[in-house]
C-alpha cells in the first residue's frame, strides 16, 4: 500500500482520485494545494498544474520544484489537461505526466511503479 497525495484544487477531481486510488489498495489524502497542512510521511505525489498560474512550462517545472523541495525524494506524476506538458517532459522534471482525461488504469499502473511501497510488494 503506497501513501498518496493528491494535490488539485478541483474538489470533483481529488475526490474521484482519492476513491480510485482506495479501491487500488492506497490510502491518499487530497489537498487543494501545498499550503493546506499535508500528512507526514508520503511515498508519492500526484498533482495537477492549475497552481502553477499562469500555465507555462517554465510554471509548471517551478511548481513540481517546490513539491521536490518540500517532499524530497518523493516521485511525482503531474496530471493536467494542458496538452503541451505530456510534451515538456524533463522541462517539468516530473516522473510522470498525464493529459486529462487519462486512463485510471494506467494512473493506477505508475503508483504501483513509482511509489516504494508498490515498487517493494512488486519484487
Amino acid at each position: 500500500m503506497a501513501r498518496v497525495l493528491v494535490i488539485d484544487d478541483d474538489e470533483v477531481i481529488a475526490e474521484l482520485l482519492q476513491s480510485v486510488l482506495s479501491e487500488g489498495g492506497h490510502a491518499a489524502t487530497a489537498v487543494p494545494s501545498l499550503d493546506a497542512k499535508l500528512p507526514d510521511r508520503v511515498d508519492l505525489v500526484i498533482t495537477d498544474l492549475v497552481t502553477a498560474n499562469p500555465y507555462s512550462v517554465g510554471g509548471a517545472g517551478a511548481w513540481v520544484g517546490e513539491v521536490r523541495r518540500r517532499m524530497p525524494g518523493v516521485p511525482v506524476i503531474v496530471c493536467t489537461a494542458h496538452r503541451d506538458a505530456a510534451n515538456a517532459g524533463d522541462d517539468i522534471a516530473a516522473d510522470a505526466v498525464l493529459t486529462k482525461p487519462f486512463d485510471l488504469e494506467v494512473l493506477l499502473a505508475l503508483v504501483q511503479r513509482l511509489a516504494p511501497e508498490g515498487r517493494a510488494q512488486a519484487t
